[in-house]
């Protein structure tokens, strides 16, 4: 795997749903045209939420579109284990520093962000004491890079989640959309800057070729699974028996034309039974079917589990729009 996360905030309005940890109270996802597309999310007043993207590894790739409305504070870090190991940080000036975790600085860009616009802002960071790197990129372009520095602040050379952070005490606010995080070392694709990215939700639209798992209430599978955000336990599937699929039709991309680097399934589950049980992403399309890695569900409470095929695990090849708009994605209990 090499994609390990992405999220563009249009399928759920709760960011504890998606996100391991809020700290303050002002993280909020906004449906509104502040939004590149659909909704994002809005920090301000000393708050910050964490995602932890994976188990740990020493080099770590992070991309989001952010709006800045103001600055002279930390604004993305690169964690493991919730300390920080590499941070950007939004000067006074509207430059950016790449600093250690301690707030040791760098590097620091030449080239200022314009507030209030969205600017796509990419990290990439290797942990080490001695040879850890990192590297700076806004809008596709290189603005700040450190090589051969300590990059390793918190205990270790990894790094296993990240951050974002509106650290400043006013009204003002940072907006962020269309997140992902790669592992370089992982795999052959996705394994470099990905570039300015949109993270577009599509929703169930349509009766699928398996639909082998129990509706509630009873009718199409599809229609007690599309609504946004979810309805708990209002209207859902259910199955217990391994090897059982459910795959529905999904919406169409809103281009025409487009680079796949993924195709990410973001099911919300829980389990209602004593041990434990897992599901595993599917993807079918002209009688074949691929499928992801397996996801346990240990919860009693509903929690949404991320199940990413890579840019070259459609069925059939690498993903296209084409494929993306023909295909079925579903679940298959393990």
């Amino acid at each position: 795997m090499t994609l390990l996360f992405c999220d563009g905030f249009d399928h759920y309005n709760n960011i504890l749903e998606k996100w391991n940890v809020k700290g303050g109270t002002e993280a909020t996802v906004l449906f509104s045209t502040i939004a590149r597309t659909g909704s994002a999310l809005q920090i301000k007043d000393r708050t910050w939420v964490r995602k932890v993207v994976g188990s740990p590894v020493q080099e770590l790739i992070v991309g989001a579109a952010l709006k800045f409305e103001d600055n002279n504070f930390r604004f993305l870090a690169v964690q493991y284990l919730g300390s920080t190991q590499v941070e950007l940080y939004l000067n006074s000036d509207n430059t950016i520093s790449i600093r250690q975790g301690n707030g040791t600085i760098l590097a620091t860009s030449t080239s200022a962000v314009n507030q209030n616009i969205w600017n796509f802002v990419e990290l990439y960071a290797k942990i080490d004491n001695t040879s850890g790197c990192a590297v700076l990129r806004v809008n596709g372009e290189t603005w700040a890079s450190a090589s051969g520095v300590d990059t390793q602040y918190a205990n270790g050379p990894y790094a296993n989640d990240i951050l974002f952070e509106h650290q400043a005490a006013n009204l003002k606010s940072l907006y962020v959309d269309d997140v992902y995080v790669v592992d370089p070392l992982a795999g052959s694709v996705n394994n470099t800057f990905l570039g300015d990215v949109t993270v577009e939700a599509l929703f169930p639209s349509g009766i699928g070729t398996y639909s082998q798992w129990s509706p509630s209430p009873a009718g199409d599978n599809y229609a007690n699974v599309d609504e946004y955000p979810h309805d708990s336990d209002t209207t859902y599937v259910s199955a217990s028996v391994s090897g059982t699929r459910d795959t529905y039709q999904f919406q169409d991309l809103s281009v025409a034309s487009a680079s796949i680097f993924g195709v990410a399934l973001w099911p919300i589950l829980k389990k209602d039974l004593s041990g434990s049980i897992a599901v595993r992403g599917v993807a079918y399309l002209s009688g074949s079917l691929r499928s992801t890695g397996s996801a346990a569900v240990n919860a009693e409470t509903y929690d949404y589990r991320g199940l990413i095929l890579q840019r070259d695990e459609a069925p059939g090849g690498a993903w296209d729009v084409s494929k993306v708009n023909a295909a079925e994605f579903g679940l298959e209990v393990v």
